[in-house]
């Protein structure tokens, strides 16, 4: 999770395994780490058990 202005740096994307990408809608610029982090875990949630 990066921060709420700038997000992750570029190296540490490079060296990830894999990067999520949460999409934004309307007026939205940025989602907090805790929304954020609900959203992942739903989606993750609803793949396994949906």
């Amino acid at each position: 999770m990066g921060n709420e202005g700038e997000g992750i740096k570029r190296i540490l994307m490079e060296k990830s395994d894999f990067v999520l990408r949460i999409p934004m809608y309307g007026n939205l610029s940025s989602l907090n780490v805790t929304v954020a982090t609900g959203i992942v875990l739903d989606r993750i949630v609803n793949r396994k058990f949906g």
